[in-house]
């Protein structure tokens, strides 16, 4: 439980707080292209709201991006032989219920979760706007662990 007042309080204090991109670049150090783009997308705003938007978006992108190929499957009838239950059609009510039902999933408990993952992602010592951005080698260590 003390671990989780932690996190609510840090949370409580970035709900609170402006990015300035003068404040996270070092003296005498030049961003790269890659990051200046990735700063300016925090710059004056709300860092914990912003990353939490840049994920959720992201995440739909993927998410149904990687479903889009299979939508248009479903409307070519030379491919309808390889379904796997083709006795039982998918209509559009079964659809919209499933769509309606995978939005209050993303919303209500995903996105609640995206919200923290940003205060976490700090006490655990993983950079997300500071300066110089970690390399490939940090990453691939952060994302295994």
């Amino acid at each position: 439980m003390e671990h989780l007042d932690i996190v609510l309080q840090n949370v409580r204090g970035m709900l609170n707080e402006t990015v300035s991109i003068a404040d996270k670049i070092p003296a005498g150090y030049t961003p790269t292209w890659a990051e200046s783009l990735w700063l300016s997308l925090f710059d004056g705003r709300n860092e914990l709201l912003t990353f939490t938007a840049l994920a959720f978006l992201m995440h739909e992108f993927v998410y149904f991006g990687r479903y889009l190929p299979f939508l248009v499957c479903d409307y070519i009838p030379a491919l309808q032989k390889y379904k796997i239950q083709d006795n039982k059609p998918v209509t559009r009510e079964m659809k919209w219920r499933c769509l309606r039902s995978l939005m209050f999933s993303h919303f209500i408990i995903e996105g609640p979760l995206m919200l923290g993952f940003l205060p976490i992602a700090k006490l655990a010592g993983i950079r997300t706007t500071e300066m110089p951005l970690p390399g490939w080698t940090e990453m691939a260590m952060q994302i295994a662990v």
